[in-house]
């Protein structure tokens, strides 16, 4: 059986195997009931056969779900759908995208494919009818050629889906969204100034901090700090957006994180020690002056 979606992948980070073993030795200790993991020996994506919950509209009926990791997963979401046929629902197309926040800008890397699968269980037994949402044939038509769930942009309000009709007025029970494209030339073409990711480390303050930079070397300067738990991969879409306006955005994995030194006393966490680290770092880079944002982590991946 093949996917509705085939996103090109690139293969697992170092954190990305290391979580996923984690999270599929738990699941085979304790799955989630309802739910029965495939095996097999693809880490990068799961096939997961979901039962209908006793005493729903879905009682004794079974689907499959397709999760694919991304490259920097759990920092990134996974991209999970219904493999056909996928259920009859408000919030779940034909193509077995998934109208559910929590696998869009809702995601937090604390989340896990057993909170996933509880989730869509959850969303599943609740509906009060078995039904397609109503845009869609509309939606499916502009997915064509295997696009990606995670290239639409949706829209929640108050915990619910909603969709716009053809005369754009809000319809209860559905999705608003915007199918995501580079139709427009100069956005296409600002988004490709904004050149590479360049990866490096500075020794500075007794550790080593690695250094994510996007943009003009020779730009104006501007440095972003990740929260908890998140990584430099946290600002990736606004380096892009400010490399392709000229500034040179650098983003560091701050101490105990990503590719950091995480030294093994839980002392040398304090503020102290991490604002030291980005002082130190400044004179590193000798920057005359700078732009600090800290990222909040509600805020994390806007």
């Amino acid at each position: 059986m093949t996917s509705s979606s085939s996103p090109s992948r690139k293969a697992l980070s170092k954190i990305a195997c290391n979580r996923l073993q984690k999270e599929l030795a738990e699941w085979q200790v304790s799955p989630p009931s309802g739910f029965k993991h495939k095996v097999s020996d693809n880490l990068q994506r799961w096939v997961i056969e979901v039962a209908g919950a006793a005493g729903t509209l879905y009682a004794g009926e079974s689907y499959q779900l397709q999760v694919d990791f991304p490259e920097h997963y759990p920092m990134e979401a996974p991209q999970v759908i219904f493999l056909n046929p996928a259920p009859m629902h408000p919030h779940i197309y034909s193509n077995g995208h998934i109208c559910l926040d929590i696998l869009y800008d809702s995601w937090s890397p604390a989340m896990t494919v057993s909170s996933v699968c509880i989730s869509i269980l959850s969303m599943l037994s609740s509906s009060p009818a078995k039904q397609r949402p109503a845009d869609n044939d509309r939606y499916v038509r502009n997915c064509r050629n295997g696009r990606s769930p995670k290239e639409t942009r949706w829209w929640f309000h108050d915990d619910k889906a909603l969709s716009r009709s053809s005369k754009n007025v809000i319809n209860p029970n559905h999705c608003i969204y915007q199918i995501s494209s580079f139709d427009s030339t100069d956005e296409k073409s600002r988004m490709e100034s904004a050149g590479e990711v360049r990866h490096w480390n500075a020794d500075v303050n007794g550790i080593s901090i690695h250094v994510a930079e996007q943009g003009p070397a020779d730009g104006p300067a501007v440095l972003l700090l990740h929260g908890f738990p998140e990584l430099w991969l946290s600002w990736r879409r606004q380096m892009a957006a400010l490399a392709a306006r000229g500034f040179r955005a650098l983003a560091p994995d701050l101490r105990g994180y990503g590719d950091s030194t995480a030294p093994a006393d839980p002392a040398a966490y304090t503020i102290l020690h991490l604002v030291g680290d980005v002082v130190a770092l400044l004179r590193y880079l000798s920057l005359p002056k700078v732009r600090p944002f800290p990222l909040p982590s509600s805020l994390s991946d806007s």
